[in-house]
């Protein structure tokens, strides 16, 4: 969701991050950011279906006289919806194509949907990516004898931090 309110929060590294913290949960953190794409392009689309207009004018980032939001426009009444399917595909969210849809009319749930089929190829690779990474990472020599050493420094610290609280008296 952070995708539409917080669009300078890089959710692609962040990702990538947990897929590569958790490397065997990856399908759900997938699963969970798809979906939470979906629920933000909803509830983004609802809003600027409620307040349209004013809020364009409001916060003024997002006036219809800026060039991607023509472009996007354009897309959105040649091929309608679809746009935003196709758009979806890519790696970044397709911010001003949901909030076109909504500003012409498409029914919130509807783009939801649009979104809901896209997302799932771009989020599910960069989740692999992630969950891969560490892996791949190991096939090179220098970065392989630094994360032993992190991993012998995280067990030692495990052990210190164990044995601190035990005590025998």
């Amino acid at each position: 969701m952070s995708d539409y309110a917080l669009p300078v929060l890089p959710n692609q590294l962040l990702l990538m991050g947990l897929s590569a913290l958790h490397p065997r949960r990856w399908r759900m953190i997938a699963l969970t950011f798809v979906l939470a794409s979906a629920t933000g392009a909803f509830l983004t689309a609802l809003v600027f279906q409620t307040a349209g207009p004013w809020l364009l004018s409001t916060i003024g980032g997002l006036a219809p006289q800026r060039e991607e939001l023509r472009e996007v426009s354009g897309l959105i009444t040649q091929y309608g919806v679809w746009a935003v399917a196709v758009l979806a595909l890519l790696p970044w969210t397709p911010r001003a194509a949901v909030v076109m849809c909504a500003l012409v009319g498409v029914p919130p749930w509807t783009i939801a949907v649009a979104v809901l089929v896209g997302r799932p190829v771009p989020v599910t690779l960069l989740a692999l990516g992630g969950a891969r990474a560490p892996l791949l990472l190991r096939r090179s020599r220098r970065l392989d004898r630094v994360l032993t050493e992190v991993e012998t420094h995280r067990a030692l610290a495990a052990r210190g931090a164990g044995g601190a609280g035990t005590s025998d008296e």
